[in-house]
């Protein structure tokens, strides 16, 4: 069974929020520096947060030794897509 939001699977979902939202963090964080110094660790380790969660998440993958890979098209007249892989460790 395969849980499903906005027809992505939860554990791409994931893939995408691990890398996501550091970068995210750092498009924000100055525009909040200029309204509370004080704010900006606060949203700094909220956003650290959430991308350990997301990849916490994303353990059972791992565990499984399944692999994760999903592309999106990012610049169609290029024909470049962007993607994330998720595979497990071998040793």
């Amino acid at each position: 069974m395969v849980t499903e939001i906005m027809g992505f699977e939860i554990g791409t979902t994931s893939a995408w929020l691990v890398w996501i939202l550091p970068f995210a963090a750092a498009m924000i964080i100055p525009g909040i520096g200029k309204l509370s110094k004080h704010a900006t660790g606060y949203v700094a380790v909220a956003f650290a947060l959430m991308s350990a969660v997301s990849a916490a998440t994303m353990i059972p993958v791992a565990l499984e030794a399944a692999e994760l890979h999903h592309q999106v098209m990012w610049i169609e007249s290029l024909g470049l897509k962007g993607g994330v892989l998720a595979d497990h460790f071998q040793l």
